[in-house]
This record gives structure tokens, sequence and C-alpha cells, in this order.
């Protein structure tokens, strides 16, 4: 078996990582736990690291994109360009459905535990629509919360119906 640290740090990691998050962090968590309370003490990391995504992403974003923009030479100056296209054709096209859903779209998005609709998601779709960081970021957290709860719910479904065969 793995020490708690090494658990601890193999959720963290999932719960981090783009392709996982927290629908991949909390079945991990049930797989490696040794015991109830070790648990609940993972599930609580992985929603509280996958929680940190928006806080960290939404500044990395602004800065890469800060540092694209003013770049001026050949090939960089070319992906400026196209990214600038890019980006306001997506805040002209996708602004009915922001200005519609608002912030509580984003927070069911990443609510939603299927692949691509989490965190890191959300806030490169806050980014390009140039939505209020810290706004984004507490929407995405409480779609971080709801989408932990539905997994765990799935997880602790899934055992019952095991323990009944």
């Amino acid at each position: 078996m793995t020490s708690l640290a090494t658990s601890a740090l193999l959720v963290v990691l999932a719960a981090l990582a783009p392709v996982s998050e927290v629908r991949g962090a909390i079945p991990l968590a049930y797989v490696i736990a040794q015991d109830g309370n070790t648990k609940w003490l993972l599930v609580t990391l992985a929603t509280v690291f996958n929680s940190l995504i928006p806080f960290i992403a939404l500044e990395a974003l602004q800065v890469f994109e800060d540092m694209l923009l003013r770049s001026t030479s050949g090939v960089l100056g070319s992906v400026k360009q196209l990214y600038s296209r890019l980006v306001s054709r997506a805040r002209g096209e996708g602004g009915k459905y922001l200005r519609r859903w608002g912030y509580l779209g984003l927070a069911v998005f990443v609510a939603i535990p299927l692949p691509a609709t989490g965190a890191w998601t959300a806030s490169l779709i806050a980014h390009v629509f140039g939505l209020s960081k810290l706004r984004a970021s507490l929407a995405i957290v409480i779609g971080v919360v709801v989408a932990s709860l539905i997994v765990v719910l799935a997880m602790e479904g899934v055992l019952t119906i095991i323990s009944l065969l």
C-alpha cells in the first residue's frame, strides 16, 4: 500500500491535471484510500486543489496573452493576428450565450462531470470572453464543488451496488 503522503500527492496531481481534475482524482482517492478517514481527506484535497485552478490559470493566461500581444517578431506577429481574430470572433458569437447564462452557466458547465467541462476549460472560456477573474473563479469553484459531490455520490452508489452483489 502507498503511504498517506504518496496517496495525497497522487490525488493532488490528478486534481490539477487538465485531463482528470476531480473526475479522475476522486475515483483515484477511493481506490488508494486505506480507510474512510483517508478517503475523505483525499477527496477534500482533490476538491481544494482543483478549486485553485481558475485562480492560477486566469492569471497565467493573462500573462501569456500580454506577452503575445506585445510581440512584434515575424512568427509571433502572425500568431498574434490569428489569436486576435479568433478571440474577437469567439466573443462576438459566444457573447449571446454568456449574456443569457452568465456566471451561472459557467458554474453549471464545470459542475457537469464530463470530459472537457472542468476548471481548466472554464478558465480558458472565462479568459477568452473577458469575464471578471474573481467572479469567474468563484463560479468555477462552485462548479468544482458540485462536480465533486456528483462524483462522490456516483462512487458511493457504485460501491453500494458492488456490495449488494
